[in-house]
């Protein structure tokens, strides 16, 4: 399966809008807060530090400095920010997870042979294991490899299709 030019970075960015829509790019205090409100202060913590032993170093440096930053007494450093921003992507695919099956729709042009698909509407339900190879693509950041298994889930197999022109769209339900 080839990607037009351009139809790659649509396709990162319809994918990326579905399943982290709700991130934002920024950890501030109030979205921080809200974060914390959702998983729970202890389940940050773990995340952020890598580690759920809360005698170790990491997670008590973790701890006190979520602290810091929802008193407001210091802000995160860029690195740190990256971190917060991984946390709670990984929050949302595991939202995703716990669903135990959700609906992927892909709007996309797509060549199966001679003829290209303009707009071709493509909708799976994605459970059991579809649904976490999905969540598994997603995390690693693989684009592609998810759309695949929407379109094999979808009856398109991906070694039968020639191009994906451009990627319109995708929803997730």
């Amino acid at each position: 399966m080839r990607f037009r030019r351009g139809a790659k970075a649509a396709l990162k960015a319809a994918m990326q809008g579905a399943v982290y829509g709700a991130t934002p790019a920024r950890q501030d205090r109030s979205t921080l807060g809200e974060l914390v409100d959702r998983l729970g202060k202890r389940a940050v913590v773990e995340r952020l530090a890598g580690t759920g032993d809360p005698k170790s170093r990491a997670y008590k440096n973790a701890r006190d400095n979520l602290g810091r930053y929802l008193r407001g007494t210091r802000t995160p450093s860029a690195a740190a920010q990256h971190r917060l921003q991984k946390v709670a992507k990984s929050a949302q695919v595991d939202q995703l997870r716990s669903k135990g099956a959700v609906r992927v729709a892909v709007t996309a042009d797509v060549r199966k042979s001679a003829r290209m698909w303009k707009n071709g509407h493509m909708a799976a339900i994605l459970d059991g294991a579809a649904l976490q190879d999905y969540c598994d693509a997603m995390e690693r950041g693989d684009e592609a490899g998810a759309l695949e298994i929407v379109m094999e889930e979808y009856g398109l197999p991906a070694d039968e299709v020639a191009e994906i022109a451009h990627v319109h769209g995708v929803d997730i339900f």
